[in-house]
């Protein structure tokens, strides 16, 4: 009789606690996800005096993806942002008679607390991390023709998001700076290769801890969003550095480049649930009255 009881007790008590769960979601405003992807070209300078002492002058390219969403706590004052990014250069030297090109990828995670000092503005202040991984590399070297980079890294980021006030075509225009506070990178000695590093074994002090004493990485993006029709145009410029010195090696990698790409928000996908359009929408980048009706 107990197991019967037990059997009937413990469905009743699960439907129970996942009806309390929907009614509290339910109660909650739908956080929108507003996800933009870019790409941009410009002018690059480059120097890597493990393979080089010699700054090579260029342009780059890149591809950015960013995604913003309201955080589940925070009561709304809370927002995830997260980056996708690569990046290639191609550089020269004065006489052009060499060459150094460099390739990298990144992905950055953050939390931001956001306020409203005046009407149309919103200023968002938080921590991040981030990897990247990349490489820079010397045709004109037969020895050590390339070097290895990789970096992980915790920092401060801050953002600042005005909406121009116009009826009928809101521009939305944001400044975010970002800058690593502290973290780890990889970096040989001056003239240690890569051979001695993988086969010999030597792989000593090849792992440095990263502050301002011997790394300085800086990025300025700033952002205008135009509508059109149920998507965003957005055209923008995106500047970074990265500065490292080590082990008698000196890194330096400055980019300017000129963004255009598109936004669009959306809601997120559940399966076999349709979404109530009765609840409130919170959107993490735009005013909502200036929200177009997501698709």
């Amino acid at each position: 009789m107990n197991n019967i009881y037990l059997r009937l007790i413990g469905p009743l008590l699960s439907l129970c606690v996942s009806l309390c769960v929907f009614g509290q979601d339910q109660d909650k405003p739908e956080r929108m996800i507003v996800s933009s992807t870019t790409v941009g070209m410009g002018n690059s300078v480059l120097l890597d005096t493990y393979l080089t002492p010699i700054t090579y002058h260029g342009w780059n390219i890149n591809l950015r993806n960013e995604r913003l969403q309201v955080a589940h706590r925070g009561n709304g004052k809370r927002i995830n942002q997260q980056y996708i990014w690569a990046n290639y250069t191609s550089n020269e030297n004065k006489p052009r008679n060499g060459s150094l090109y460099s390739g990298f990828a990144g992905y950055s995670w953050g939390t931001q607390w956001q306020f409203q000092p005046i009407p149309s503005l919103r200023v968002a202040v938080g921590p991040y991390a981030s990897g990247e991984c990349g490489f820079v590399y010397n045709p004109r070297n037969s020895n050590n023709p390339a070097s290895a980079k990789l970096s992980l890294n915790a920092g401060a980021t801050a953002q600042a998001i005005y909406t121009l006030p116009i009826r009928r075509f809101p521009i939305t225009v944001r400044y975010q700076v970002s800058l690593p506070v502290f973290g780890m990178f990889f970096s040989p000695a001056y003239e240690q290769s890569y051979y001695e590093i993988f086969e010999v074994g030597n792989s000593k002090n090849i792992v440095h801890f990263g502050s301002f004493h011997n790394q300085f990485n800086l990025e300025n993006y700033l952002t205008a969003d135009f509508p059109i029709g149920n998507l965003y145009l957005r055209i923008g410029y995106l500047g970074t550095i990265r500065n490292t010195h080590i082990n008698d090696i000196k890194n330096k990698g400055i980019n300017n480049s000129f963004m255009i790409g598109f936004v669009k928000q959306f809601y997120p996908f559940r399966k076999k649930q349709k979404r109530d359009s009765s609840r409130e929408a919170v959107n993490p980048f735009y005013f909502s009255e200036n929200v177009m009706n997501p698709r």
